[in-house]
């Protein structure tokens, strides 16, 4: 296996590892974790329901839930492929896939359900053991391809299973390309050997330029010839189209697959959404944040949350409300304006936590132990119940329950000039919360670093945006709320 840290222009070396790999097919471990989950929904919907008939003194027979077994293991895995579930990305990065899993799980004991009822045959169904089956089924089905999965993640950390095995020939630098051995073996691909062409010699079509092509195809031949990989990779950036055009050329003589990989660029392109119009194929390289759909959904999630939290949170309003007018007296609610969708303007409200209004072309930020906070404000702002208020703006349309925090436009005419991508926050709805936030990024913003870990954070949430995400961070905002030290 291919060792990093080497400084030589090309590498040749044959993969020796200490305990030789189990090697299985990409698609032959798709198919097999596919199998595991059928095999586990088999056995749980089949057995558990033993579990009931003894409970009741009947006498358990394997036959009357094994066509239910079988309809529901069949329709739940064919789901699980359809949400593919099964990629080998998602499983390297420990995604379970909870959400799709319960679908599948409730999709195959609904068509059970269905095709007993249209075929006159749902009396030869136990509903206690149909019960038994779905619920502690579940658990259990489950719960095992937890671990197992987990089992089979070890295995490919300690490199046990890998995938596949490779030649890479990399266009660049030597760390770029221990970096990328590295995300490579990370996912169960082999780098058995490795030639590195220094980009400095592909500024011409130099003869130094044609040896290292040379030297790199002749490598990979002799490594072929040994049995020792199975593809060979192109790493290298896009615009050096003739060095990619030439190796190509050469490539044709070895009987070997070849890959090439993308730049950051061209991997941020082909992972966008082809569009394609009288045969004209392009990538949407800038989508619409949400569809109409999601913005329809996410819409229904406000008004139905916001106008609940306001009827239910009336007493915790009205006892804030009237600790703030005790304390400091008039205003209760401070009103600032903020930048929203579209970079339009809207006028936020939060209880007063401070002895100024401050809503004008200087704004400072609220820093720790700022002595503009009034005692009562502080355990407002620790707690995030000063923020309450904006339920209003959520029911009337200016702001979401989720989204990027709005900033004071004294703020995001700071910001805007300084980070790129900052203006892009605004193609949704401000949040009372967002993914920011759960992960840390609250507060003071004292260096433009801590800024712009926020924009990514809120640029990820934009970009991944979906109801049960919605859902994950009011829950962990709530959570926050009574458990975050670091709030001020």
């Amino acid at each position: 296996m291919y060792q990093p840290g080497t400084a030589n222009d090309s590498v040749d070396l044959v993969m020796r590892p200490r305990a030789r790999p189990f090697r299985v097919p990409e698609t032959a471990f798709r198919l097999a974790l596919a199998s595991t989950d059928l095999l586990l929904i088999l056995m749980a919907v089949t057995f558990t329901p033993a579990v009931y008939f003894y409970s009741a003194g009947i006498a358990f027979d394997v036959s009357g839930s094994l066509p239910a077994a079988i309809s529901v293991s069949i329709v739940a895995v064919l789901f699980l492929i359809v949400r593919r579930a099964y990629r080998v990305s998602s499983f390297v990065s420990g995604h379970n896939h909870f959400g799709s899993y319960t679908q599948a799980w409730l999709l195959g004991f609904a068509i059970v359900l269905i095709e007993a009822f249209l075929t006159k045959t749902s009396e030869s169904y136990s509903r206690g053991a149909m019960v038994f089956a779905f619920m502690p089924g579940f658990i259990l089905a489950y719960g095992a391809r937890c671990l197992l999965f987990h089992q089979l993640r070890c295995s490919f950390v300690r490199h046990e299973i890998v995938l596949s095995s490779v030649f890479l020939i990399h266009i660049g630098i030597q760390d770029d390309a221990d970096a990328l051995a590295a995300r490579l073996l990370a996912r169960g691909v082999v780098v058995a050997g490795m030639h590195c062409v220094p980009v400095r010699e592909t500024a011409s079509q130099s003869r130094r330029l044609e040896s290292l092509l040379v030297d790199a195809v002749e490598a990979a031949r002799r490594l072929l010839a040994l049995g020792s990989f199975d593809s060979i990779y192109l790493s290298a950036p896009w615009a050096q189209e003739h060095v990619l055009g030439r190796l190509q050329h050469m490539l044709r003589r070895l009987p070997a697959p070849v890959v090439l990989l993308p730049d950051n660029f061209a991997s941020q392109v082909l992972h966008a959404r082809h569009v394609e119009l009288s045969g004209i194929l392009g990538y949407e390289i800038q989508r619409a944040p949400m569809s109409w759909g999601e913005r329809a959904t996410k819409r229904l999630f406000d008004i139905v949350v916001a106008g609940l939290g306001l009827i239910m949170l009336a007493p915790v309003l009205l006892i804030v409300s009237a600790a703030v007018l005790i304390s400091s007296g008039r205003p209760i609610l401070f009103r600032q304006k903020r930048h929203g969708f579209g970079g339009r303007s809207f006028e936020i409200l939060k209880f007063r936590t401070m002895t100024v209004c401050e809503n004008g072309p200087d704004i400072r930020q609220a820093q720790r132990d700022d002595p503009r906070i009034t005692p009562v404000g502080a355990f407002l702002r620790k707690h995030s119940l000063d923020e309450l208020p904006q339920l209003w703006n959520v029911l009337h349309g200016e702001m979401s329950l989720v989204g990027p925090r709005p900033h004071a436009e004294a703020h995001n005419n700071h910001y805007d000039p300084l980070i790129s991508s900052y203006v892009f926050r605004h193609h949704v709805k401000p949040g009372i919360t967002g993914w920011a936030q759960v992960n840390g990024y609250r507060g003071e913003t004292r260096e433009i670093a801590a800024m712009e870990g926020r924009v990514q954070h809120d640029l990820w949430y934009i970009h991944n945006f979906s109801l049960r995400l919605d859902i994950y961070i009011v829950y962990r905002t709530a959570i926050l709320a009574f458990f975050d030290n670091s709030a001020y």
